[in-house]
């Protein structure tokens, strides 16, 4: 045990001396470790405190506006600087955000931040991993999917348009009903002016009637579809035979009517389309209009890479039709949106859709629900820690809705005024509607009776119409070889109509 001892001893002592540089070089390195003369930060990137930030221009996000820049992502940016502590310059640095032109070496923007021109990117850029492999990218500041802009239809007419009662019937059918009104009571008055057996002279108190005059005609037909039993009836068969078809359109004129009128009331919700497509699913599968992107634009990229259906159909017909639908800009895409009469579509990033939607002259809509949603960032150095430093505050703007309200407030603020009306299709012709704004109009695609759902009501009308015709025809020709005349209206005199009020009296006045 005594020997024991002396061992144990020598031996801590022996390791302790092994020990010592170790420990000195521990110190050394600890003690130097905080010192850092030239800024990096623990993780070795370099700390920034005053900004280089490269802009693109582009609606809304970013937009010059005499020598300032205004737009929803300098909005963001200024309450970034605010809550960051942080100062920047701005400059504008190309029109594009960059393509690879050799492996890991970009151009634009991205080659701008790749190559340390600038800290920060600000630009509507995907956070795409091909891109991340040279610059870093802040926390999502945005999330966006692609829309389609159409030209909007041109309203027939403005506000609300008749009120719910006219809503039983298509304004198409109203038009319809007018012109027949107004043929048939004319017919009437031919059949009355030139039929010989349109006789005036009646006995009893019919001799006040003057037979089947322009007005008498009108008085008619407008008392037979309220059921009003007008005396002016006509007496020749063409006559007759025309009121008969007359009477039975009128009775399903009043049944229609009837039958649209409580299934309108009993509507919660309108269902009006006038487009011809509500969806990216609708888009693919018509002919009728053409759409297009901008040439080797993201959206290019994206339809031509995607595998879905949707997509794949998409793609599938621009490429098909690419010399006439592929354009080189937004700009450009917009205006020939603008001068199509309907038969163009195009498809773009969705916020800008929209805002572009909501500039003058106000004659373009977004339709469709977004497509292929993707997010929106800013690009920075990777050897700097601007991205490190903006992440939590974008965190924190997402929490507090600040970015929805600048979606908001750069979105929707022009000729809708946030009101985003959805156009639909799929129900009403154009000669039913007469392109009329659904908003303003009150009737229902499902339930309307339109011109094609009444089309046999006209067409047995057209028959009687036919007939008579044909019948006043034959009377005439039959009368002539019976050598009975054309009846002729002389004119009534004062002592007609003396005698008329003395002969031809009520009883209750006798």
């Amino acid at each position: 045990m005594a020997l024991k001892l002396p061992v144990c001893v020598l031996f801590c002592c022996f390791t302790l001396f092994a020990l010592l540089p170790l420990i000195s070089v521990a110190q050394k390195t600890t003690t130097q470790a905080p010192s850092n003369t030239n800024g990096d930060t623990p993780t070795g990137r370099r700390k920034v405190t005053e900004m280089k930030v490269a802009v693109m221009l582009q609606e809304p996000y970013v937009m010059l506006k005499g020598s300032s820049y205004e737009g929803m992502f300098i909005d963001i940016l200024k309450e970034l600087k605010r809550r960051a502590n942080l100062s920047y310059t701005i400059t504008t640095h190309g029109d594009h955000e960059g393509v690879e032109y050799a492996p890991g070496n970009w151009t634009g923007l991205i080659g701008s931040v790749q190559t340390g021109e600038v800290d920060l990117a600000v630009a509507p850029l995907s956070i795409l991993s091909k891109q991340q492999q040279v610059v870093d990218f802040t926390f999502p500041v945005m999330s966006a999917g692609l829309r389609i802009l159409y030209k909007v239809p041109s309203p027939w007419s403005g506000g609300e348009a008749f009120g719910i009662l006219l809503s039983p019937f298509t304004p198409g059918l109203w038009i319809m009903l007018l012109l027949i009104f107004t043929g048939v009571s004319l017919l009437f008055y031919v059949i009355g002016r030139f039929s010989p057996y349109e006789d005036t002279a009646f006995v009893g108190k019919a001799a006040t009637y003057e037979g089947l005059t322009l007005i008498n005609s009108f008085l008619y037909s407008f008392s037979s579809m309220t059921f009003q039993g007008y005396t002016a009836a006509p007496r020749s068969l063409a006559g007759r035979f025309l009121a008969a078809f007359w009477w039975v359109f009128v009775l399903l004129v009043v049944a229609a009517y009837s039958a649209s009128l409580c299934a309108v009331f009993l509507a919660f919700k309108p269902s009006i389309r006038s487009l011809p497509f509500a969806t990216f699913d609708e888009l693919s599968k018509q002919s009728s209009v053409a759409y297009g992107v901008v040439r080797g634009g993201s959206t290019q990229g994206y339809l031509n890479s995607s595998r879905r259906p949707v997509q794949s159909r998409l793609w599938g017909t621009i490429s098909a039709n690419a010399d006439n639908v592929l354009v080189n800009s937004v700009q450009e895409g917009m205006l020939r949106v603008l001068k199509s009469r309907g038969d163009f579509a195009f498809i773009m990033e969705g916020p800008m859709a929209e805002y572009l939607s909501e500039q003058p002259p106000c004659e373009l809509m977004t339709v469709g629900e977004e497509l292929g949603e993707h997010a929106y960032g800013f690009a920075c150095n990777k050897e700097t820690d601007v991205c490190d430093n903006l992440n939590r505050y974008i965190l924190q703007l997402q929490e507090e809705d600040y970015v929805f309200e600048m979606k908001r407030k750069w979105l929707h603020k022009g000729c809708l005024r946030g009101d985003t009306a959805t156009y639909l299709f799929h129900g009403l012709a154009y000669f039913d509607t007469f392109g009329a704004d659904p908003n303003s109009a009150p009737y229902l695609a499902d339930r309307s009776v339109t011109l094609r759902r009444f089309s046999t009501g006209f067409l047995l009308l057209l028959i009687g119409g036919v007939l008579s015709g044909l019948i006043l025809i034959g009377e005439i020709f039959y009368s002539r070889r019976r050598g009975t005349a054309v009846p002729r209206r002389m004119p009534r005199g004062m002592e007609d109509q003396e005698r008329i009020d003395r002969e031809f009296r009520d009883e209750a006045d006798a």
